[in-house]
């Protein structure tokens, strides 16, 4: 299969631009990684089955032949794993890159990090609590989508946000799930413009061909789904 590489790929001595020929599999994975595209026509399946397992692969971009030769490559890799605290507000986690629209200590602002346009790759792992349903409906799917293409395969996504099915079966007062259902409207971005259920939302990430492997409705009217790719 030939393939040109968009990115510099340690696996490989050719660097960014080359083009090269490759076992199909591997260049189906690269390709699917955005680390580079297909020449000549060949197809590419949107699976992960024909793809080399996600415990070979570095978020750097090296491929193991086995999960030896990757452990021996993670010992002098600096490249480590880039996981998101999506609208993280006052909630900072450890190990992650925190961004929200306000201007709060230790977060990254994001009209500098655009949530819906973010120059990264090789994310490992997405937490987005609370701010999907920020967004109108339409625009949430462009940005869940955008969101997924950062993952490295085997990188994970985490949405938190109200289930509106939920909320109104364990409503505690009209106010309280009024306030769950339309946001805090304590600040201008404190507003919510889409709802979702559980089964709905779990539709999208499948749709977007991500595997859910965890799902949970808490007692504060949320949802809680985590889907890998």
């Amino acid at each position: 299969m030939k393939i040109e590489l968009l990115k510099d790929v340690p696996a490989y001595r050719n660097k960014k631009g080359s083009v090269i020929n490759v076992p199909e599999k591997r260049g189906q994975m690269l390709i699917l990684q955005g680390f580079a595209r297909p020449l000549g026509g060949s197809p590419v399946e949107n699976t992960i089955e024909h793809m080399r397992p996600p415990r070979h692969i570095c978020p750097c971009g090296y491929v193991g032949n086995n999960e030896l030769k990757l452990l021996e490559h993670r010992k002098n890799c600096d490249n480590q794993p880039i996981k998101l605290n999506l609208g993280c507000g006052t909630v900072l986690e450890e190990g992650f890159i925190n961004i929200d629209i306000r201007e709060l200590e230790g977060v990254l602002v994001h009209d500098v990090a655009d949530l819906s346009d973010l120059k990264l790759s090789g994310v490992s792992y997405i937490l987005a609590d609370d701010v999907l349903e920020h967004f109108p409906q339409k625009e949430a799917e462009t940005i869940l989508a955008h969101w997924v293409s950062l993952l490295s395969l085997g990188g994970t996504i985490e949405i938190r946000c109200p289930d509106i099915t939920h909320a109104a079966k364990i409503s505690k007062s009209d106010d309280w799930l009024i306030q769950l259902i339309y946001g805090g409207q304590d600040y201008p971005e404190n507003f919510h413009r889409s709802g979702y259920t559980l089964a709905t939302m779990k539709r999208r990430l499948e749709k977007l061909n991500l595997k859910v492997i965890s799902e949970e409705l808490t007692r504060e009217g949320n949802m809680v789904v985590k889907a890998k790719k």
